[in-house]
């Protein structure tokens, strides 16, 4: 929570947040909680299906991905205050769709020994036998993590982003320069994704896309591989059915439904669940096939003040496990920036 001491000294403050992906609404909650007035400026809005934002497609929580902070050390802290602060959402399921979870990781690129930072931050942490691991894996561990369902945590956060007085406007913004005089006396957050690339003339940012299917049943554990395939189930209860993936496509931003890709990614989802998936007919089966554009940044994560201007962006699928550590990083700028001018 934020001190008086914060909310007397920004009372009256301007921020301006470009983008209302999880990293936008989250930095927009983290600044009107120290008594800025924050206006969000976004193509997409919560509500928006499109596929060139991530948000409403990807919620799957669990941990952290130990390389997009570019600071090596500052990722096991803003981590830990994340997942605190998620479980601590989680006891209000219902409102905020997150849930825990049984989630399991399999690697195909790390050795059996490999040290797992996070393994400290989840008390039944225990490691897979290596007669469970699938096929080609190498290393396997399982504890009980997190998951969020977008189509309830979004509209649960916009609502609490209102209620603090947030105020939206749906517009497409081509340059920076547009906001010239509408932001001088406040501060301006770039958490604008894939548009970072454009509004911040950064050409590490790199479209990466993902194709997943929604499938209704009741499995209810979450399961990821990663190394040289990329495939996760994720359940998604509160909408009556769990995500199949997937692929991760650099570069890739054609968002038609590739029908060859389906079948492949039911045959990977099928070898790390044990077959769970085998009844899955995908003519009949499939109540919904998603393509969506991940926002990643080679270099990782960027979060840095230049000028008169906050970035944070690059976390392509993994903004639901950064979101919080990076709303308070942008907080802390924002406050630096606003103490300079007293």
């Amino acid at each position: 929570m934020p001190s008086m001491h914060n909310k007397e000294l920004l009372g009256g403050g301007h921020a301006t947040v470009i983008g209302a992906g999880i990293i936008g609404l989250s930095c927009a909650s983290s600044l009107a909680d120290v008594g800025l007035a924050v206006t969000i400026i976004a193509r997409n809005l919560p509500g928006d299906k499109s596929s060139q934002w991530s948000s409403p497609w990807y919620g799957h929580l669990e941990s952290a991905k130990d390389s997009l902070w570019p600071k090596k050390g500052s990722h096991g802290a803003r981590s830990n205050r994340n997942l605190r602060q998620y479980q601590f959402l989680a006891e209000r399921e219902q409102e905020t769709g997150v849930r825990r979870v049984t989630v399991t990781e399999y690697y195909d690129d790390r050795a059996a020994n490999a040290p797992i930072w996070y393994e400290k931050l989840f008390p039944d942490f225990c490691k897979v036998i290596p007669s469970s691991l699938p096929t080609g894996a190498t290393l396997g561990f399982s504890y009980t993590g997190l998951v969020v369902d977008p189509n309830v945590f979004l509209p649960w956060m916009t609502q609490k982003l209102r209620s603090q007085g947030v105020q939206f406007v749906q517009r497409e913004l081509l340059s920076l320069e547009q906001l010239e005089g509408t932001s001088s006396e406040g501060v301006l957050i770039n958490a604008s994704g894939l548009g970072a690339g454009q509004l911040a003339r950064d050409d590490k940012v790199i479209g990466t896309r993902g194709q997943t299917m929604f499938v209704r049943c009741n499995y209810d554990r979450a399961i990821i591989y990663q190394g040289s395939e990329y495939n996760y189930v994720i359940p998604r209860k509160p909408s009556g059915g769990v995500i199949l993936g997937g692929v991760s496509q650099p570069g890739e931003t054609t968002i038609q439904v590739d029908q060859g890709l389906r079948k492949d990614i039911l045959d990977r989802v099928n070898r790390i669940s044990k077959g769970a998936f085998e009844w899955v007919d995908l003519s009949t089966d499939v109540d919904l096939d998603i393509v969506g554009l991940r926002p990643v940044r080679e270099g990782g994560l960027f979060v840095e003040r230049k000028g008169s201007v906050v970035h944070a962006y690059g976390a392509g699928a993994w903004g639901y496990v950064y979101s919080l550590g990076v709303a308070k990083r942008v907080q802390e700028l924002a406050v630096a920036r606003d103490r300079s001018k007293i």
